[in-house]
């Protein structure tokens, strides 16, 4: 969980950086590429580590729903 905020975190700071970086693209293009691959494949690969780590937690064999 913390590893996705942190990617969260950092494509939040990437975007406001890039408003800076307006005069020099060599580095808008740098930070541009690393938050796409963090939107693109770093959310999904966390979100599957997460679902796995906290599978154990979510298991209550013998609960029954009152629905």
């Amino acid at each position: 969980m913390k590893e996705l905020n942190d990617k969260g975190a950092r494509a939040i700071g990437l975007k406001e950086i890039l408003k800076d970086l307006k005069g020099d693209p060599e580095s808008m293009i740098k930070f541009h590429s690393e938050m796409t691959e963090i939107h693109t494949t770093g959310f999904d690969a966390g979100l599957s580590k997460l679902k796995i780590a906290i599978a154990p937690y979510l298991y209550f064999p013998g609960f029954k729903s009152k629905q």
